[in-house]
């Protein structure tokens, strides 16, 4: 947990309307409720843990934005028909670990917030942090990774930083094609 907590303390302490202890607590007793309900057996609750497809949760992240993220959210980051459920079910590896909805989850945590601060986004390696549990393999993370830089609509890489907007990226406009992101 202490990953979520730095990326809410952190973070989104810093939207004007977020009240700082008031609203994490908000956040995670619904998160932890869901998570009850969903009988969620992880080790540690990370950013990627965050079931930010159930609706409770997902009004806690979003009401205290200016910008209309609930698109965003259903098209690239988690829901019954978003971009990274469907890339977890096409690649059985990353399935097994639901790697790519737990690195988009991890993403628009860790950069929805800042999304017009000037060094916005989370790098690479705090992507990984906030995504793998004791036990799992940082690999095929990375994977998922690459995966949704790929093929996702409202995620923007620069360099090492990822993160979302609720601006298309030129690639899903019909612009050029996107950096690649480095393997490790």
């Amino acid at each position: 947990m202490p990953e979520l907590f730095d990326r809410l303390y952190n973070d989104w302490s810093t939207l004007d309307k977020f009240q700082r202890t008031r609203g994490v607590l908000r956040l995670m007793a619904a998160v932890i409720h869901s998570l009850w309900e969903r009988q969620d057996a992880s080790l540690l609750i990370l950013p990627a843990n965050v079931p930010v497809d159930d609706s409770a949760v997902q009004f806690e992240l979003t009401r205290y934005m200016d910008d209309p993220w609930v698109p965003v959210i259903e098209k690239d980051v988690d829901g019954a028909h978003s971009l990274p459920l469907g890339l977890d079910r096409e690649n059985p590896n990353l399935g097994r670990y639901s790697a790519c909805r737990r690195v988009a989850r991890t993403i628009y945590l860790g950069s929805a917030p800042t999304q017009r601060a000037a060094n916005r986004g989370i790098e690479d390696r705090q992507v990984k942090l906030g995504c793998v549990q004791p036990g799992e393999s940082v690999a095929t993370f990375g994977d998922a990774l690459r995966r949704l830089t790929d093929r996702a609509t409202y995620l923007y890489v620069d360099g090492k930083r990822f993160w979302y907007s609720t601006q298309p990226t030129v690639t899903a406009v019909g612009g050029r094609p996107r950096q690649p992101v480095e393997r490790r």
